[in-house]
Parts: C-alpha cells; sequence; structure tokens
C-alpha cells in the first residue's frame, strides 16, 4: 500500500506542523495494523519519535500539530485539553446556511463511551451554490461553505454538530447524507470527506510570540468548487473569535442542539 504524502508546513526543534491528507490515521490502529500512521511517517521523517498533541479524525485534512519532546507535548495537551488553542476548519455541507451560529450539544468523551461533556461549536456561512441536478427527493442540489471555531475538543465534534443541524458534512460517511456523498463520489469524483482544519494559534510559556499555522486551500478543492459554483477564498484569513458570536447579516444564535 502506498503511503499518502503530505507537506510539511513548519518545523524547528521543538514543534513540527504538517498538512495531513485525508484518510491518514494519526495513530496505529488495531483493526489497520498494517496501514501508514502520521506518528510513524513524520518520526521517519524526522529521525526521532514525535508526539501528537491532538486529534484529527482520519477522513480530515488540514493543520496537525506535533511535539519533538514530551515536555512541550504536555504543555501543549493541556493548552488544548483547557481551551486555550484557537483552532479553525472548512467545510462544505448540505443545504443553504447564513450568518452566525453558536452550535450547543454535549457529546460524549469517547466515542464507545456513555458520559457526555459540554461541546461548543462557533459556525459562520461563508458561501452557497444551487447545483441544477436532482439529488434524493429534490430537484436540486444546495451546499454552503461554513467556518467553524470548535471551541471545544470533542470526537467528532464538529461532525456530529453539523449533522445535528440537518447540514452534515459532504463526504461524511458516518454522520453525512448518502444521497449527497453518492453525487459526489459518481457525478464530481470525489470520494472526500470535505473537512478540513485550516488553521491553529497557540501559545508556549517560553516563547514571545503566539504561535500561528494555516494550511493552504487544496486545488482540488478549487476545482471542485468551480464545478459546483461555490465561492472559495482566494486565501483562507481566519476569522476573529468574536465573529462567530456576531453577524451583520443574522443575529447569532445560541442553538441548544
Amino acid at each position: 500500500m502506498q503511503a499518502p504524502r503530505f507537506d510539511v508546513l513548519h518545523s524547528d526543534d521543538e514543534l513540527i506542523i504538517i498538512d495531513k491528507p485525508p484518510g491518514l490515521l494519526v495513530h496505529p490502529h488495531p483493526r489497520a495494523p498494517n496501514e501508514p500512521t502520521c506518528i510513524g511517517m513524520l518520526g521517519t521523517w524526522a529521525g526521532h519519535p514525535v508526539h501528537p498533541v491532538h486529534r484529527l479524525d482520519r477522513a480530515t485534512s488540514g493543520v496537525m500539530v506535533f511535539a519533538t519532546n514530551p515536555d512541550i507535548a504536555r504543555e501543549l495537551a493541556g493548552h488544548f485539553q483547557d481551551g486555550l488553542v484557537q483552532k479553525r476548519y472548512l467545510a462544505i455541507v448540505r443545504g443553504y446556511i447564513w450568518g452566525a451560529q453558536l452550535l450547543d450539544r454535549p457529546i460524549r468523551r469517547k466515542l464507545d463511551g456513555e458520559e457526555r461533556a459540554p461541546a461548543r461549536t462557533g459556525l459562520i456561512a461563508r458561501s452557497r451554490t444551487e447545483v441544477p441536478h436532482p439529488v434524493g427527493p429534490y430537484d436540486t442540489a444546495r451546499y454552503s461553505l461554513v467556518e467553524l471555531n470548535l471551541i471545544t475538543g470533542r470526537p467528532h465534534q464538529a461532525r456530529k454538530h453539523l449533522h445535528h443541524l440537518a447540514h452534515p458534512v459532504v463526504g461524511d460517511k458516518r454522520y453525512g447524507d448518502k444521497a449527497h456523498n453518492v453525487f459526489f463520489q459518481e457525478h464530481l469524483e470525489c470520494d472526500e470527506m470535505l473537512l478540513r482544519s485550516m488553521y491553529i494559534e497557540f501559545e508556549l510559556e517560553h516563547r514571545k510570540e503566539p504561535q500561528r499555522f494555516a494550511a493552504p486551500m487544496p486545488p482540488h478543492w478549487y476545482h471542485l468548487a468551480e464545478r459546483i459554483g461555490l465561492e472559495l477564498p482566494e486565501r483562507y484569513i481566519p476569522s476573529p473569535a468574536e465573529a462567530f458570536m456576531d453577524n451583520e447579516t443574522s443575529d447569532t444564535e445560541a442553538i441548544k442542539l
């Protein structure tokens, strides 16, 4: 099996930041013992062990942070756990969305657990399109580009919140809409979950400046957006946190899902 290629966005003696491709595991998984992983590939590239400080789902692409030593890993993992890291995502979802919303729904701390923890996701609608092609029971298909601010970091948080909002991520095989997934596969040759980690910002105690890392927009996203008439930014600039709580075109709604 050919290992998926990833780009290293930044590296120094404490941090390695990569652009993770969709479909690549972060950690070894007992159900896929022979598949490549970020940890293995990046450790080989760096010549020493690396430590992931947060998670990305296998199907999600984009910015991911690794530490090169256990002390930095512990500090950063604590920042992620305490909500001190700014995280921005882009997603293409089913249906039309306008304005800004604050999605509030508890999520299980573990995918196979029962205990639930508070989970909040800020959402801003960036653009919309209608495709003149029947999908499911409708004569046309509608899609939106949304920017997400993961205020907390629960398992599958963005995917679950968008599913409960009835605007699932296109290509999400677990929480998504099968008819729209099939449309993208068969008519647009896209079998990818269209959820991408675009930006991460955090501080380290011994560094004077905040650490900011952004992923580029993938060229195939532009090609796909052009085919369905969806506007994408030429260069992604993260919205400030307060933008997810206020919007000129629509009052922000705190939606208890």
